[in-house]
Protein backbone atom coordinates (compact mmCIF):
# COMPACT_ATOMS: atom_id res chain seq x y z
CA UNK A 1 0.00 0.00 0.00
CA UNK A 2 2.07 2.83 -1.29
CA UNK A 3 1.33 6.53 -1.06
CA UNK A 4 1.66 9.05 -3.86
CA UNK A 5 -0.30 11.62 -5.82
CA UNK A 6 -0.15 12.23 -9.56
CA UNK A 7 -0.99 15.32 -11.58
CA UNK A 8 -2.63 15.27 -14.97
CA UNK A 9 -1.08 15.85 -18.40
CA UNK A 10 -2.70 17.69 -21.28
CA UNK A 11 -3.56 15.88 -24.47
CA UNK A 12 -1.72 17.80 -27.19
CA UNK A 13 2.03 17.43 -27.66
CA UNK A 14 2.58 21.19 -27.78
CA UNK A 15 1.05 21.82 -24.36
CA UNK A 16 1.86 18.48 -22.72
CA UNK A 17 3.59 18.74 -19.35
CA UNK A 18 5.59 16.37 -17.20
CA UNK A 19 3.42 14.30 -14.87
CA UNK A 20 4.71 15.17 -11.43
CA UNK A 21 4.51 13.62 -7.96
CA UNK A 22 4.97 15.21 -4.53
CA UNK A 23 8.12 13.14 -4.01
CA UNK A 24 10.18 11.66 -6.79
CA UNK A 25 13.66 10.38 -7.57
CA UNK A 26 15.53 13.53 -8.61
CA UNK A 27 16.02 13.72 -12.34
CA UNK A 28 14.39 10.35 -13.19
CA UNK A 29 11.48 10.10 -15.61
CA UNK A 30 9.49 7.31 -17.22
CA UNK A 31 9.00 8.10 -20.90
CA UNK A 32 6.27 6.43 -22.95
CA UNK A 33 7.26 5.96 -26.60
CA UNK A 34 4.93 3.18 -27.82
CA UNK A 35 7.85 1.33 -29.42
CA UNK A 36 7.88 -2.41 -28.65
CA UNK A 37 10.75 -3.59 -30.87
CA UNK A 38 13.96 -3.62 -28.79
CA UNK A 39 16.30 -2.37 -31.53
CA UNK A 40 13.95 0.43 -32.59
CA UNK A 41 13.31 1.42 -28.97
CA UNK A 42 17.02 1.54 -28.17
CA UNK A 43 17.69 3.66 -31.25
CA UNK A 44 14.92 6.17 -30.46
CA UNK A 45 15.71 6.27 -26.74
CA UNK A 46 19.39 7.06 -27.23
CA UNK A 47 18.52 9.63 -29.89
CA UNK A 48 16.17 11.42 -27.50
CA UNK A 49 18.71 11.22 -24.69
CA UNK A 50 21.33 12.82 -26.89
CA UNK A 51 18.96 15.50 -28.18
CA UNK A 52 17.76 16.56 -24.74
CA UNK A 53 20.95 16.03 -22.77
CA UNK A 54 19.99 12.96 -20.76
CA UNK A 55 20.84 9.30 -20.30
CA UNK A 56 18.94 6.04 -20.66
CA UNK A 57 18.64 4.15 -17.35
CA UNK A 58 16.66 1.10 -18.51
CA UNK A 59 14.26 0.21 -21.33
CA UNK A 60 11.12 -1.92 -21.13
CA UNK A 61 10.00 -2.78 -24.67
CA UNK A 62 7.64 -5.63 -23.79
CA UNK A 63 5.53 -4.01 -21.08
CA UNK A 64 5.98 -0.25 -21.51
CA UNK A 65 7.25 0.50 -24.99
CA UNK A 66 9.46 3.07 -23.30
CA UNK A 67 11.86 3.34 -20.43
CA UNK A 68 13.35 5.16 -17.49
CA UNK A 69 15.61 8.14 -18.28
CA UNK A 70 17.60 10.74 -16.40
CA UNK A 71 17.22 14.36 -17.54
CA UNK A 72 17.62 17.82 -16.07
CA UNK A 73 14.19 19.19 -15.15
CA UNK A 74 14.11 21.74 -17.97
CA UNK A 75 15.09 19.08 -20.51
CA UNK A 76 12.30 16.78 -19.30
CA UNK A 77 9.80 19.58 -19.86
CA UNK A 78 10.99 20.02 -23.45
CA UNK A 79 11.01 16.26 -24.00
CA UNK A 80 7.36 16.01 -22.94
CA UNK A 81 6.42 18.24 -25.89
CA UNK A 82 8.27 16.14 -28.46
CA UNK A 83 5.65 14.60 -30.82
CA UNK A 84 7.46 11.24 -30.69
CA UNK A 85 6.78 11.05 -26.95
CA UNK A 86 3.45 9.93 -25.48
CA UNK A 87 4.15 11.12 -21.95
CA UNK A 88 6.89 11.93 -19.44
CA UNK A 89 6.24 10.98 -15.79
CA UNK A 90 8.42 11.47 -12.74
CA UNK A 91 9.61 8.30 -11.01
CA UNK A 92 7.81 8.67 -7.67
CA UNK A 93 9.18 7.85 -4.26
CA UNK A 94 6.79 5.52 -2.46
CA UNK A 95 6.57 4.10 1.04
CA UNK A 96 5.24 0.59 1.62
CA UNK A 97 3.13 -0.30 4.64
CA UNK A 98 1.99 -3.80 5.53
CA UNK A 99 -0.71 -5.16 7.80
CA UNK A 100 0.60 -6.07 11.22
CA UNK A 101 0.78 -9.56 12.70
CA UNK A 102 -1.96 -10.23 15.24
CA UNK A 103 -0.93 -13.62 16.66
CA UNK A 104 1.96 -16.05 16.36
CA UNK A 105 1.88 -19.83 16.49
CA UNK A 106 3.45 -23.02 15.22
CA UNK A 107 1.94 -25.49 12.76
CA UNK A 108 -0.21 -28.11 14.44
CA UNK A 109 -1.11 -25.97 17.45
CA UNK A 110 -4.84 -26.18 16.75
CA UNK A 111 -5.00 -23.12 14.48
CA UNK A 112 -8.02 -23.32 12.18
CA UNK A 113 -7.46 -22.46 8.49
CA UNK A 114 -10.94 -21.03 8.26
CA UNK A 115 -10.31 -19.22 4.99
CA UNK A 116 -9.77 -22.53 3.13
CA UNK A 117 -12.94 -23.90 4.70
CA UNK A 118 -14.83 -20.73 3.78
CA UNK A 119 -14.10 -20.67 0.04
CA UNK A 120 -15.57 -24.13 -0.60
CA UNK A 121 -18.83 -23.34 1.22
CA UNK A 122 -21.77 -21.21 0.12
CA UNK A 123 -22.33 -19.72 3.55
CA UNK A 124 -20.19 -18.99 6.55
CA UNK A 125 -22.37 -20.92 8.98
CA UNK A 126 -21.81 -24.20 7.08
CA UNK A 127 -18.06 -24.59 7.69
CA UNK A 128 -17.17 -28.24 8.24
CA UNK A 129 -13.42 -28.26 8.89
CA UNK A 130 -12.38 -29.46 5.43
CA UNK A 131 -11.09 -27.90 2.22
CA UNK A 132 -12.56 -29.64 -0.84
CA UNK A 133 -10.93 -29.19 -4.23
CA UNK A 134 -9.87 -31.04 -7.38
CA UNK A 135 -7.56 -28.78 -9.35
CA UNK A 136 -4.34 -27.76 -7.63
CA UNK A 137 -2.93 -25.08 -9.96
CA UNK A 138 -0.39 -27.52 -11.41
CA UNK A 139 1.58 -26.03 -14.30
CA UNK A 140 0.35 -22.48 -13.70
CA UNK A 141 3.11 -19.88 -13.07
CA UNK A 142 2.11 -17.80 -10.06
CA UNK A 143 4.22 -14.68 -9.60
CA UNK A 144 4.44 -13.27 -6.07
CA UNK A 145 5.50 -9.64 -6.51
CA UNK A 146 6.42 -8.74 -2.96
CA UNK A 147 9.35 -8.90 -0.49
CA UNK A 148 10.69 -12.28 -1.63
CA UNK A 149 9.92 -15.84 -0.51
CA UNK A 150 11.71 -17.98 2.03
CA UNK A 151 11.85 -21.15 -0.05
CA UNK A 152 13.53 -23.07 2.79
CA UNK A 153 10.35 -22.89 4.89
CA UNK A 154 8.73 -26.34 5.30
CA UNK A 155 5.54 -24.88 3.88
CA UNK A 156 7.29 -23.87 0.65
CA UNK A 157 10.10 -26.38 0.16
CA UNK A 158 10.02 -27.62 -3.43
CA UNK A 159 7.29 -25.12 -4.29
CA UNK A 160 9.37 -22.15 -5.55
CA UNK A 161 10.70 -22.50 -9.11
CA UNK A 162 13.07 -19.53 -8.86
CA UNK A 163 13.35 -15.95 -7.60
CA UNK A 164 14.73 -12.64 -8.82
CA UNK A 165 15.42 -9.56 -6.73
CA UNK A 166 14.31 -6.53 -8.74
CA UNK A 167 14.71 -4.25 -5.74
CA UNK A 168 18.48 -4.68 -5.48
CA UNK A 169 18.76 -5.96 -9.08
CA UNK A 170 20.25 -9.32 -8.03
CA UNK A 171 19.16 -12.11 -10.35
CA UNK A 172 19.10 -15.87 -9.81
CA UNK A 173 19.43 -15.14 -6.11
CA UNK A 174 17.10 -16.23 -3.34
CA UNK A 175 17.22 -13.00 -1.36
CA UNK A 176 14.01 -12.64 0.63
CA UNK A 177 13.81 -10.26 3.55
CA UNK A 178 14.64 -11.91 6.84
CA UNK A 179 14.16 -11.02 10.47
CA UNK A 180 11.26 -8.56 10.52
CA UNK A 181 7.53 -8.92 10.09
CA UNK A 182 7.71 -6.77 6.97
CA UNK A 183 10.22 -9.18 5.48
CA UNK A 184 7.85 -12.11 6.03
CA UNK A 185 5.13 -10.48 3.95
CA UNK A 186 6.11 -12.17 0.67
CA UNK A 187 6.58 -15.54 2.37
CA UNK A 188 3.12 -15.25 3.95
CA UNK A 189 1.47 -14.30 0.65
CA UNK A 190 3.20 -17.15 -1.21
CA UNK A 191 2.11 -19.71 1.37
CA UNK A 192 -1.53 -18.62 1.09
CA UNK A 193 -1.50 -18.84 -2.68
CA UNK A 194 0.41 -22.10 -3.03
CA UNK A 195 1.79 -23.55 0.20
CA UNK A 196 1.64 -27.26 1.12
CA UNK A 197 -0.61 -26.82 4.16
CA UNK A 198 -1.92 -23.26 4.06
CA UNK A 199 -2.17 -22.85 0.27
CA UNK A 200 -5.24 -22.62 -1.96
CA UNK A 201 -3.41 -24.05 -5.02
CA UNK A 202 -0.80 -26.39 -3.58
CA UNK A 203 0.76 -27.35 -6.92
CA UNK A 204 1.04 -23.92 -8.55
CA UNK A 205 4.50 -22.90 -9.79
CA UNK A 206 5.58 -20.19 -7.35
CA UNK A 207 7.95 -17.50 -8.63
CA UNK A 208 9.22 -14.85 -6.24
CA UNK A 209 9.85 -11.40 -7.67
CA UNK A 210 11.15 -9.12 -4.94
CA UNK A 211 10.18 -5.52 -5.60
CA UNK A 212 9.57 -4.17 -2.11
CA UNK A 213 12.04 -3.21 0.63
CA UNK A 214 12.41 -5.33 3.75
CA UNK A 215 11.46 -2.54 6.15
CA UNK A 216 9.34 0.57 5.85
CA UNK A 217 11.90 2.37 3.69
CA UNK A 218 11.28 4.08 0.40
CA UNK A 219 11.05 2.50 -3.03
CA UNK A 220 9.97 3.74 -6.44
CA UNK A 221 8.28 2.52 -9.62
CA UNK A 222 11.42 1.00 -11.16
CA UNK A 223 11.40 -2.43 -9.41
CA UNK A 224 7.72 -2.99 -10.21
CA UNK A 225 7.97 -1.95 -13.86
CA UNK A 226 11.12 -4.06 -14.31
CA UNK A 227 9.44 -7.12 -12.78
CA UNK A 228 6.29 -6.81 -14.87
CA UNK A 229 8.34 -6.26 -18.01
CA UNK A 230 10.39 -9.38 -17.19
CA UNK A 231 7.25 -11.50 -16.88
CA UNK A 232 6.17 -10.80 -20.48
CA UNK A 233 9.58 -10.47 -22.17
CA UNK A 234 9.96 -13.10 -24.88
CA UNK A 235 13.47 -13.90 -26.22
CA UNK A 236 12.98 -11.58 -29.21
CA UNK A 237 11.90 -8.67 -26.96
CA UNK A 238 14.86 -8.55 -24.60
CA UNK A 239 17.03 -5.42 -24.80
CA UNK A 240 20.60 -6.14 -25.86
CA UNK A 241 22.00 -5.17 -22.45
CA UNK A 242 19.47 -6.98 -20.24
CA UNK A 243 20.95 -8.35 -16.99
CA UNK A 244 18.10 -10.64 -15.93
CA UNK A 245 17.86 -14.16 -17.32
CA UNK A 246 14.81 -14.57 -19.53
CA UNK A 247 11.56 -15.82 -18.04
CA UNK A 248 11.09 -19.46 -19.12
CA UNK A 249 7.34 -19.03 -18.60
CA UNK A 250 6.95 -15.82 -20.65
CA UNK A 251 4.76 -17.63 -23.20
CA UNK A 252 2.72 -19.46 -20.52
CA UNK A 253 -0.12 -17.35 -19.07
CA UNK A 254 -0.08 -17.32 -15.30
CA UNK A 255 -1.27 -15.44 -12.23
CA UNK A 256 0.38 -12.22 -11.00
CA UNK A 257 -0.29 -11.44 -7.33
CA UNK A 258 0.36 -7.94 -6.00
CA UNK A 259 -0.42 -7.64 -2.30
CA UNK A 260 1.64 -4.56 -1.53
CA UNK A 261 1.41 -2.40 -4.63
CA UNK A 262 -1.51 0.01 -4.53
CA UNK A 263 -1.10 3.75 -4.91
CA UNK A 264 -3.51 6.23 -3.31
CA UNK A 265 -3.97 9.51 -5.15
CA UNK A 266 -6.27 11.38 -7.50
CA UNK A 267 -6.23 13.63 -10.51
CA UNK A 268 -9.84 14.26 -11.48
CA UNK A 269 -12.79 15.93 -9.81
CA UNK A 270 -14.43 12.52 -9.40
CA UNK A 271 -11.47 11.36 -7.33
CA UNK A 272 -10.15 8.89 -9.91
CA UNK A 273 -6.40 8.38 -10.19
CA UNK A 274 -4.17 7.26 -12.98
CA UNK A 275 -0.57 6.82 -14.02
CA UNK A 276 0.16 6.14 -17.69
CA UNK A 277 3.19 4.08 -16.71
CA UNK A 278 1.18 1.80 -14.41
CA UNK A 279 -1.78 1.58 -16.79
CA UNK A 280 0.45 0.67 -19.74
CA UNK A 281 2.46 -2.06 -18.02
CA UNK A 282 -0.57 -3.65 -16.37
CA UNK A 283 -2.46 -3.72 -19.66
CA UNK A 284 0.56 -5.31 -21.37
CA UNK A 285 0.80 -8.04 -18.74
CA UNK A 286 -2.93 -8.76 -19.02
CA UNK A 287 -2.81 -8.73 -22.84
CA UNK A 288 -0.19 -11.49 -22.63
CA UNK A 289 -2.83 -13.68 -20.96
CA UNK A 290 -1.79 -13.21 -17.33
CA UNK A 291 -4.40 -12.83 -14.61
CA UNK A 292 -3.47 -9.91 -12.34
CA UNK A 293 -4.82 -10.02 -8.77
CA UNK A 294 -4.40 -7.02 -6.46
CA UNK A 295 -5.38 -6.28 -2.88
CA UNK A 296 -7.94 -3.52 -2.43
CA UNK A 297 -5.92 -1.93 0.41
CA UNK A 298 -6.84 -1.24 4.01
CA UNK A 299 -7.98 2.37 4.40
CA UNK A 300 -11.77 1.77 4.59
CA UNK A 301 -12.05 4.05 1.57
CA UNK A 302 -13.33 3.90 -1.98
CA UNK A 303 -11.08 1.42 -3.79
CA UNK A 304 -11.41 3.43 -7.01
CA UNK A 305 -9.16 6.10 -5.50
CA UNK A 306 -6.26 3.65 -5.59
CA UNK A 307 -4.39 2.36 -8.62
CA UNK A 308 -4.28 -0.29 -10.07
CA UNK A 309 -7.69 -0.87 -8.43
CA UNK A 310 -9.14 1.60 -10.91
CA UNK A 311 -8.37 -0.99 -13.62
CA UNK A 312 -10.62 -3.57 -11.95
CA UNK A 313 -12.88 -6.04 -13.68
CA UNK A 314 -16.57 -5.76 -12.88
CA UNK A 315 -16.99 -2.01 -12.63
CA UNK A 316 -20.48 -0.66 -13.40
CA UNK A 317 -21.03 0.64 -16.91
CA UNK A 318 -19.04 -2.06 -18.67
CA UNK A 319 -15.67 -0.38 -18.32
CA UNK A 320 -13.03 -2.86 -19.52
CA UNK A 321 -10.87 -4.24 -16.75
CA UNK A 322 -7.36 -5.64 -16.48
CA UNK A 323 -7.08 -6.69 -12.81
CA UNK A 324 -9.11 -8.58 -10.23
CA UNK A 325 -9.27 -6.31 -7.19
CA UNK A 326 -9.97 -8.23 -3.99
CA UNK A 327 -11.78 -6.78 -1.01
CA UNK A 328 -11.47 -8.38 2.43
CA UNK A 329 -14.07 -10.00 4.67
CA UNK A 330 -14.27 -11.38 8.19
CA UNK A 331 -16.58 -14.02 9.66
CA UNK A 332 -18.67 -13.38 12.76
CA UNK A 333 -21.47 -15.58 13.99
CA UNK A 334 -21.54 -17.43 10.69
CA UNK A 335 -22.06 -14.19 8.74
CA UNK A 336 -19.64 -12.45 6.37
CA UNK A 337 -18.82 -8.80 6.98
CA UNK A 338 -16.42 -6.41 5.39
CA UNK A 339 -13.17 -6.74 7.31
CA UNK A 340 -12.55 -3.92 9.78
CA UNK A 341 -10.12 -4.16 12.68
CA UNK A 342 -11.89 -1.46 14.73
CA UNK A 343 -8.64 0.02 15.92
CA UNK A 344 -7.08 -3.24 17.11
CA UNK A 345 -3.78 -2.44 15.40
CA UNK A 346 -3.56 1.04 16.89
CA UNK A 347 -5.42 2.76 14.08
CA UNK A 348 -8.73 2.19 12.35
CA UNK A 349 -8.20 0.00 9.31
CA UNK A 350 -10.47 -2.03 7.13
CA UNK A 351 -10.97 -3.17 3.57
CA UNK A 352 -11.55 -0.58 0.91
CA UNK A 353 -14.84 -1.06 -0.93
CA UNK A 354 -16.90 0.47 -3.73
CA UNK A 355 -17.26 0.04 -7.47
CA UNK A 356 -13.66 -1.06 -8.05
CA UNK A 357 -13.97 -4.25 -5.99
CA UNK A 358 -14.10 -7.29 -8.32
CA UNK A 359 -14.61 -9.97 -5.66
CA UNK A 360 -14.44 -10.49 -1.88
CA UNK A 361 -12.33 -13.01 0.04
CA UNK A 362 -11.36 -13.69 3.67
CA UNK A 363 -8.92 -11.17 5.16
CA UNK A 364 -9.16 -11.57 8.95
CA UNK A 365 -6.85 -13.77 11.01
CA UNK A 366 -5.29 -15.48 8.01
CA UNK A 367 -2.77 -18.14 9.08
CA UNK A 368 0.36 -18.39 6.95
CA UNK A 369 4.12 -19.01 6.88
CA UNK A 370 6.83 -16.68 8.17
CA UNK A 371 10.46 -16.29 7.14
CA UNK A 372 13.09 -18.37 8.96
CA UNK A 373 14.47 -15.17 10.47
CA UNK A 374 11.10 -14.67 12.10
CA UNK A 375 11.45 -18.17 13.56
CA UNK A 376 14.90 -17.32 14.89
CA UNK A 377 13.52 -14.17 16.52
CA UNK A 378 10.20 -15.42 17.90
CA UNK A 379 10.51 -19.22 17.83
CA UNK A 380 7.58 -19.74 15.47
CA UNK A 381 7.22 -20.55 11.78
CA UNK A 382 3.61 -19.47 11.27
CA UNK A 383 1.43 -16.55 12.35
CA UNK A 384 -2.02 -15.08 11.82
CA UNK A 385 -2.55 -11.60 10.44
CA UNK A 386 -5.29 -9.53 8.85
CA UNK A 387 -5.49 -7.35 5.76
CA UNK A 388 -6.45 -7.41 2.10
CA UNK A 389 -2.84 -8.43 1.37
CA UNK A 390 -3.94 -11.90 2.44
CA UNK A 391 -7.29 -11.89 0.63
CA UNK A 392 -5.58 -11.39 -2.75
CA UNK A 393 -3.50 -14.62 -2.73
CA UNK A 394 -6.64 -16.62 -1.87
CA UNK A 395 -8.15 -15.44 -5.14
CA UNK A 396 -4.81 -15.91 -6.93
CA UNK A 397 -4.82 -19.55 -5.85
CA UNK A 398 -8.39 -19.98 -7.07
CA UNK A 399 -7.44 -18.38 -10.40
CA UNK A 400 -4.52 -20.80 -10.78
CA UNK A 401 -6.83 -23.74 -10.07
CA UNK A 402 -9.28 -22.58 -12.73
CA UNK A 403 -6.53 -21.96 -15.29
CA UNK A 404 -5.33 -25.54 -14.78
CA UNK A 405 -8.88 -26.84 -15.15
CA UNK A 406 -9.50 -24.84 -18.32
CA UNK A 407 -6.26 -25.90 -19.97
CA UNK A 408 -6.91 -29.58 -19.20
CA UNK A 409 -10.36 -29.32 -20.73
CA UNK A 410 -9.73 -27.08 -23.74
CA UNK A 411 -5.99 -27.34 -24.39
CA UNK A 412 -5.29 -23.62 -23.98
CA UNK A 413 -5.25 -21.01 -21.24
CA UNK A 414 -8.35 -18.88 -20.65
CA UNK A 415 -8.12 -15.11 -21.20
CA UNK A 416 -8.07 -13.08 -17.98
CA UNK A 417 -11.62 -11.84 -18.54
CA UNK A 418 -12.85 -15.45 -18.64
CA UNK A 419 -11.06 -16.23 -15.38
CA UNK A 420 -12.75 -13.26 -13.74
CA UNK A 421 -16.13 -14.22 -15.21
CA UNK A 422 -15.79 -17.76 -13.86
CA UNK A 423 -14.81 -16.63 -10.36
CA UNK A 424 -17.57 -14.04 -10.35
CA UNK A 425 -20.08 -16.64 -11.53
CA UNK A 426 -19.06 -19.10 -8.83
CA UNK A 427 -19.10 -16.47 -6.08
CA UNK A 428 -21.96 -16.18 -3.63
CA UNK A 429 -23.56 -12.77 -3.86
CA UNK A 430 -24.03 -10.65 -0.79
CA UNK A 431 -27.61 -10.00 0.22
CA UNK A 432 -29.00 -7.14 2.27
CA UNK A 433 -32.61 -8.31 2.58
CA UNK A 434 -32.08 -10.93 5.28
CA UNK A 435 -33.17 -13.86 3.13
CA UNK A 436 -29.76 -15.56 3.35
CA UNK A 437 -27.12 -15.67 6.08
CA UNK A 438 -24.72 -13.70 3.89
CA UNK A 439 -25.02 -10.03 4.75
CA UNK A 440 -23.49 -6.67 4.05
CA UNK A 441 -22.58 -6.02 7.64
CA UNK A 442 -22.54 -2.81 9.59
CA UNK A 443 -20.90 0.16 7.93
CA UNK A 444 -17.87 1.56 9.68
CA UNK A 445 -18.88 4.93 11.15
CA UNK A 446 -17.27 8.13 10.03
CA UNK A 447 -14.04 8.64 11.93
CA UNK A 448 -11.15 11.04 12.13
CA UNK A 449 -7.95 9.39 10.97
CA UNK A 450 -5.06 9.33 8.55
CA UNK A 451 -5.83 10.33 4.97
CA UNK A 452 -3.38 8.50 2.64
CA UNK A 453 -4.31 10.77 -0.24
CA UNK A 454 -3.41 14.10 1.31
CA UNK A 455 -1.06 12.91 4.04
CA UNK A 456 -3.07 14.57 6.79
CA UNK A 457 -5.53 13.69 9.55
CA UNK A 458 -9.04 14.25 8.29
CA UNK A 459 -12.70 13.26 8.66
CA UNK A 460 -12.97 9.88 6.95
CA UNK A 461 -16.21 8.48 5.54
CA UNK A 462 -16.04 4.90 4.21
CA UNK A 463 -17.77 3.69 1.06
CA UNK A 464 -19.98 0.68 1.75
CA UNK A 465 -20.99 -0.24 -1.77
CA UNK A 466 -21.22 -4.01 -2.17
CA UNK A 467 -23.25 -3.93 -5.42
CA UNK A 468 -23.67 -7.45 -6.77
CA UNK A 469 -20.07 -8.49 -6.07
CA UNK A 470 -19.77 -11.90 -4.49
CA UNK A 471 -17.73 -13.85 -1.97
CA UNK A 472 -15.03 -16.05 -3.53
CA UNK A 473 -16.30 -19.64 -3.66
CA UNK A 474 -15.65 -22.79 -5.68
CA UNK A 475 -16.59 -26.28 -4.51
CA UNK A 476 -14.92 -29.38 -5.97
CA UNK A 477 -14.82 -32.74 -4.24
CA UNK A 478 -11.89 -34.80 -5.58
CA UNK A 479 -9.56 -34.00 -2.68
CA UNK A 480 -10.31 -33.42 0.96
CA UNK A 481 -7.79 -31.59 3.16
CA UNK A 482 -8.54 -31.27 6.88
CA UNK A 483 -8.07 -27.65 7.97
CA UNK A 484 -9.27 -27.90 11.56
CA UNK A 485 -6.97 -29.98 13.80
Amino acid sequence: MLGLIALTESSSAESREVIRHPQSVPGQYFVGLDVRTPHALEHLAHSLAQTYGGTVVELFPAALGGGLFEFPMESAARLARDPRVRYVEENPIIEPSFSQVSAVSNAGDGTYLWYLDRIDQHYGHNLDGYYLYCNTGAGVPTYIIDTGIDETHPELQGRVAFQHDFFTRSYNVSNPCSSTWYGSHGTAVASIAGGHYTGVADDAILIGLKTLPCNAVTSNFLPLVAALNWIVTAPNQAPSYTAAPLNPYSSTPGVVNLSGWTFPGYVATDGSWTSPTIETVFQSVANAGNVIVTSADNYTWDACRFSPNNLAFGQPGGQPGHVITVGGTMLSGGLDYRWNDAGQSGQDKGSNSGNCISIWAPAANIYSARHSGYYNQFGVRYASASGTSFAAPIVSGMAARYMQYFKKKYGSSPPPSDVYSFLDGQSVKFQQNGTTPLVQGTATPTWTGWDPINGTTTLHTPVDTWRNVGMAHWTESCRVRPVRP
